[in-house]
């Protein structure tokens, strides 16, 4: 047997990594050396072909070096910065770890911020991890941050799918970005605290909304969205889908803030529809509130003075003046005054055309 068979191969291999040529000659002739030596044992000629296969390995991996990366990112308290693997970088506060080949690495990030570079067209795919959000890239500039709200992800350049936990991938370009949630309770949180900031009722009810599509939204934290909704579709000028969740809620026997609730559909009830749509929720608005607001018990006399005047007249007198401000006082007072001399001749009064 002789060696000439393997040599093409082996230049053609080495050649295309660009080595030094004496290196590729060395490593060729110590092959050539491996395949014609003599055996030392004449019947055991499968030694010549395993030494050559060892060679062949050898020579392989010096060539094409095992490239997959395994390596853990902990820099909690200064920021860091880290080349992957060629074509992408990293810079990083926090904690993770990143690891697999370069055509398909998996950065799992538990905390922190992380700001991968990851360069077009050099076969590099990336995709980032945490509890709440997935984030692949071929070829981008972006970060991820995750802090006790959940993860938040924003595109410098290029582009990115990410999909929250629960819900479909969505596609992000520059200057866009998504919020993933760790909770519907951060969520809740997040909306108050954006409305504290000044966000419009829109921007807030587009957190309610994705809270409530969460796996974890229920029992009292449902409930509590549930009616931030309902203020926020209210102020926003949505009132009839508003007045809506309110007689839906209503109607499922919630106890949670359910003089709230009331209050705020016989309010709305009024806008939509008059007395004749908001008297059934004053009614049962002042008969379970033991202190159901002086407007409300006010508008529902209003609503009653043209078919039930007396019991109008009693919800008026059992209010109490002095609880009332100078404004209130004087319409109360007014209205009083015209129920009684209503009732004494005979006559039905209007309903007002103001709301509680």
């Amino acid at each position: 047997m002789t060696a000439w068979r393997y040599q093409p191969s082996l230049r053609d291999l080495a050649r295309q990594q660009a080595p030094e040529e004496a290196a590729v000659e060395r490593l060729v002739e110590q092959v050539e050396v491996a395949v014609e030596r003599p055996a030392a044992r004449p019947r055991r000629p499968g030694l010549a072909l395993a030494l050559a296969a060892g060679a062949i390995t050898a020579l392989f991996w010096f060539f094409f070096p095992d490239k997959r990366v395994d390596v853990a990112l902990q820099a909690p308290h200064a920021p860091r910065s880290l080349d992957l693997v060629e074509g992408a970088a990293l810079s990083y506060q926090g904690l993770g770890h990143a690891a697999g080949r370069p055509e398909a690495l998996v950065i799992r990030w538990e905390s922190g911020r992380l700001t991968p570079e990851v360069a077009p067209g050099q076969g590099i795919g990336l995709t980032v991890k945490t509890p709440e959000a997935t984030v692949t890239v071929t070829g981008t500039r972006f970060s991820v941050e995750r802090d006790a709200l959940g993860t938040a992800v924003a595109v410098e350049r290029g582009r990115v799918q990410a999909r929250c936990r629960g819900e479909a991938a969505r596609s992000l370009g520059p200057e866009q970005g998504l919020r993933c949630y760790r909770s519907a309770a951060t969520a809740l949180h997040h909306a108050r605290q954006r409305l504290a900031e000044g966000a419009s009722p829109q921007q807030a009810d587009a957190i309610v909304q994705r809270a409530l599509a969460l796996e974890s939204a229920r029992g009292g934290v449902a409930r509590e969205l549930q009616v931030l909704r309902m203020r926020l579709l209210a102020d926003g000028g949505e009132g009839e889908e508003a007045l809506q969740l309110a007689e839906s809620y209503l109607a499922s026997g919630s106890e949670q803030r359910r003089a709230e609730v009331l209050d705020l559909a016989s309010r709305l009830a009024f806008a939509q529809g008059g007395c004749a749509r908001a008297r059934p929720l004053l009614e049962v608005f002042c008969a379970e509130s033991q202190a159901a607001p002086a407007a409300a018990v006010v508008q529902l006399a209003d609503c009653l003075v043209s078919k039930k005047p007396q019991r109008a007249l009693d919800l008026l007198q059992e209010l109490g003046l002095d609880t009332l401000d100078e404004p209130s006082r004087v319409k109360v007072d007014t209205r009083i005054r015209q129920l009684r001399e209503a009732i004494t001749q005979g006559r039905a009064l209007l309903p007002a055309e103001e709301g509680p």
